[in-house]
């Protein structure tokens, strides 16, 4: 059977833990396992009317009986639905005026922590909304988180996928046994607690939950009690003269026990009417004792004892039932099926014998299909469809007859028809986990291992590859520096800076200056020396000779139109031979000359004007 198939729904309270493996693909129970608690030495059963709850002392162990309960079962690797009972948890009801659901989620913590006497930090919670009129109404589920992690622990150890966590009284709402759409009540009456769930419309508006003596009862002869039809047909027989049930010792307290279901009766009634009871109001019962009880239409009263159907489920009930075979052996298995059966029904095969394992298979596969026959596999119960689940009649009352083949005695007898259904999400959901990582882990742990060291050498690998590149990178930039350095030391002789950022910035300084002085030489190449040349040649016309004499130029204008120039010589052929000279220049060939002269005690005043 494939492990996803396959689911294992628990409870635990403070008087027992219990478990269901079920098939939920294929609607069949595997196996069932009970475990009751330990009663605390210092419990005292008073006689009296009503035995009052279990003190505040006695908390619930949840770890220990669940460790309990998994070492004697072994169960390992399976996906686990835990629900934890109503009178463990916390549930409000909360109003508010408006219906926007973020600023709800903002206020909700502030207005439970104001609420709840417990400290707000130690729990867990989740709230579903429900529109009502113009505001809405808040159903909160709160539970502490110590139980929350220590089943986390317990499973993770016991190599268990913890699946979800749920609360007792909503995952039994999630059976919707009313009529869609329909208001009334689901009322539960087990050995480990009683509640009832108020649903409005087809919907959950409240839950309201005893504490009841009945598990403290039952938890002093745990270890004597018999299976449960056993047990609830020797109650149900209880005060039968007639055919009274065997003596035993778990019998001693069915007094107390009726004393307890009758004061149960009495807060249903009572819860029934404060919850807005009205005569369209369904009212179903479910747990193993809501068959003691009935509903008359208008209190809910305990049944006169003994019950009218006791007789014939007590007939129902094997003494000594057998414990289940093993699957495997299939030789076994096939002799059962043949040797049980008449062989005289089929005229075919009675005159037969088989001689071989193979003919007797054979022969029990021609046999079943002449005559059906159910399931007569022993290591598997068949699961009951919904509306044989014990689902109460009319009247609301379940029959003592569905309970014939009941294992479980606590919430889980009443929710694995429906397991399935328990691994979908819903608001009220106490825990969802679905990412198991925590257990794959565990599982996996030496792949893991293995897969961790590959990593570790390739990375390693990897690193020290990198690590000697890096220092092959770094000697290379070391002797580029020194190159730099050397031919930097020889383009600025002595540097000032010492660093190579700073002797480069001095280099950059020096080309920039440098480039400076060759941008002005060749702007002095690129410029037009004509002016500088008729200059050069002008000042050798007047070259003194030997005996010339002395010469003077007192002004010289060179211009586009006019070149004149005025001076003091000392003679009149000095003067003419200036002007001549000036006539073979190529700039004043052909060009009119216009000379003025005045003689002066210092020489001769000249002015000479050539028009260009």
């Amino acid at each position: 059977m494939p492990k996803d198939a396959e689911l294992l729904l628990l409870s635990a309270n403070r008087f027992f833990a219990e478990g269901v493996h079920l098939d939920h693909k294929q609607h069949r129970v595997i196996g069932h396992q009970l475990v009751w608690t330990h009663l605390p030495a210092t419990t005292d059963i008073a006689e009296g009317d009503h035995q009052p709850p279990a003190p505040a002392s006695a908390s619930l162990d949840l770890a220990g009986a669940l460790a309990r309960l998994l070492e004697s079962s072994g169960w390992k690797g399976l996906p686990v639905v835990l629900v934890l009972p109503a009178n463990e948890l916390i549930f409000r009801k909360l109003h508010f005026p408006f219906s926007d659901a973020r600023k709800i989620s903002k206020a909700l913590p502030f207005e439970l922590e104001s609420e709840l006497v417990e400290d707000f930090a130690q729990l867990e919670y989740t709230h579903h909304l429900q529109p009502e009129g113009e505001g809405t109404q808040v159903l909160a589920a709160l539970v502490p988180q110590v139980l929350l992690e220590s089943a986390g622990e317990v499973f993770f150890e016991h190599d268990l996928h913890l699946r979800s966590i749920d609360h007792a009284a909503v995952a039994l709402h999630l059976m919707r046994p009313l009529t869609e759409g329909k208001s009334g009540f689901l009322g539960y009456v087990g050995p480990e607690e009683a509640f009832v769930v108020v649903i409005r419309e087809g919907k959950l508006t409240n839950i309201v939950h005893f504490a009841h003596g009945m598990g403290k009862l039952l938890q002093t002869h745990g270890d004597t009690l018999p299976t449960l039809p056993q047990f609830l047909g020797g109650l149900a027989n209880h005060g039968n003269k007639v055919s009274a049930s065997p003596d035993t010792a778990w019998l001693a307290g069915a007094d107390e026990l009726q004393q307890e279901l009758a004061w149960l009766a009495a807060q249903f009634t009572r819860t029934f009417r404060l919850q807005g009871l009205v005569a369209e109001s369904e009212i179903r019962f479910h747990g193993v004792f809501s068959p003691f009880l009935k509903w008359d239409g208008l209190a809910v009263r305990l049944r006169n004892l003994p019950l009218p159907e006791a007789g014939d489920f007590l007939q129902n009930i094997p003494d000594h039932p057998e414990p289940p075979s093993e699957p495997g052996d299939e030789a076994e298995d096939a002799l059962d099926l043949l040797f049980n059966e008449e062989l005289d029904d089929d005229p075919e095969i009675s005159g037969k014998t088989p001689e071989t394992l193979a003919e007797l298979k054979q022969q029990a596969k021609q046999r079943n299909q002449a005559v059906p026959a159910p399931d007569s596999s022993s290591d598997t119960d068949p699961l009951p469809m919904l509306a044989e689940a014990g689902l109460p009649p009319e009247g609301g009352t379940p029959s003592l007859k569905a309970l014939e083949g009941r294992k479980a005695w606590g919430i889980a007898g009443d929710l694995h028809t429906l397991a399935a259904l328990l691994q979908d999400t819903h608001p009220l959901r106490l825990f969802t986990q679905t990412l198991p990582w925590r257990r794959f882990v565990k599982r996996h742990r030496w792949g893991l291992a293995m897969t961790a060291l590959l990593l570790v050498a390739i990375v390693s690998t990897f690193g020290y590859r990198l690590h000697n590149a890096q220092a092959l990178l770094q000697q290379e930039i070391a002797q580029s520096e020194q190159q730099v350095r050397s031919q930097l030391k020889q383009v600025l002789g002595s540097p000032i800076a010492t660093t190579i950022p700073g002797q480069l910035e001095e280099l950059r300084t020096f080309i920039e200056k440098r480039r400076q002085q060759i941008e002005v030489s060749q702007s002095f190449l690129q410029r037009d020396y004509r002016m500088l040349d008729f200059l050069n040649r002008f000042s050798g016309l007047l070259e003194q000779e030997p005996g010339s004499g002395m010469y003077r130029i007192d002004r010289l204008e060179y211009g586009e139109s006019r070149f004149s120039i005025s001076g003091l010589i000392n003679s009149y052929d000095r003067l003419q031979l200036l002007k001549t000279r000036l006539k073979a220049l190529p700039e004043f060939t052909d060009k009119r000359v216009v000379e003025s002269n005045r003689k002066s005690s210092d020489g001769i005043v000249f002015r000479i004007s050539i028009d260009l």
